[in-house]
């Protein structure tokens, strides 16, 4: 089953090429990481999956009847409590409001400890919160949502090795419950440890690997970084 397909897809910002008839497929129920550069699109991408640009030339269709998006950029009114951004976000992205009694009883059965991480962090503001807090708290708020697939722009960027555990954890715990995710990060490593598959934006098209030993044998290089280093010069 497809989640998102794209074909001939093209897009331009002024003299910038982005994408030039790219093709991509992704499929339902499994975690899909996207890599590459800084500028070569993944945003953009993201972007054109909900709606928020449109191509120049080409179809992009996403079959899912629900997403979340969790961007690069989070503002937040700094007078409310984590607690109120939470029942604010959920008023805004779900039809019906999920209980934040229940959804912190589905964390408990999931893993305690970071239940017990998230119960804390709604307790402060987000001015006594890290940039790596407001991450997580934001993309363990958007797995409660249950949407049929959730978009997440670097989950894991600026936050410390626990928190990045956790976050991971409950990623692959919303895929056993049915939910189709993409997911970019500028680390090659979790990329190919936590994925089922992963596509590098290249030359303005997207390039699928299965594997870490897929990607270094295309690319060379003693270490995943060596290789997408090559990547970008190739």
């Amino acid at each position: 089953m497809v989640a998102i397909k794209a074909e001939a897809l093209s897009l331009k910002f002024d003299d910038k090429t982005l994408f030039d008839k790219a093709d991509i497929l992704i499929k339902r129920n499994e975690i899909t990481g996207i890599i590459g550069k800084n500028g070569a699109g993944k945003t953009t991408f993201f972007d054109l999956i909900c709606g928020v640009r449109n191509p120049d030339q080409g179809t992009l269709q996403n079959l899912a009847k629900s997403h979340a998006y969790l961007s690069q950029t989070l503002g937040m009114p700094a007078t409310l409590s984590m607690r109120e951004i939470y029942e604010m976000t959920a008023s805004l992205s779900c039809e019906r409001i999920p209980s934040l009694a229940m959804t912190l009883e589905n964390f408990h059965a999931w893993d305690t400890r970071l239940a017990a991480k998230f119960g804390d962090t709604l307790k402060k503001r987000p001015s006594h919160c890290s940039y790596g807090e407001i991450r997580f708290f934001f993309t363990l708020s958007l797995i409660s949502f249950s949407k049929e697939l959730l978009i997440l722009d670097e989950p894991t960027a600026g936050v410390d090795p626990e928190s990045r555990h956790y976050i991971w954890s409950f990623i692959k715990k919303a895929k056993e419950a049915g939910t189709t995710i993409i997911v970019s990060s500028h680390n090659i490593q979790e990329i190919c440890e936590h994925c089922d598959s992963f596509h590098l934006i290249h030359n303005h098209r997207f390039s699928r690997f299965a594997n870490a030993q897929a990607f270094m044998s295309r690319f060379g290089g003693n270490t995943l970084d060596d290789a997408f280093i090559a990547s970008i010069h190739s």
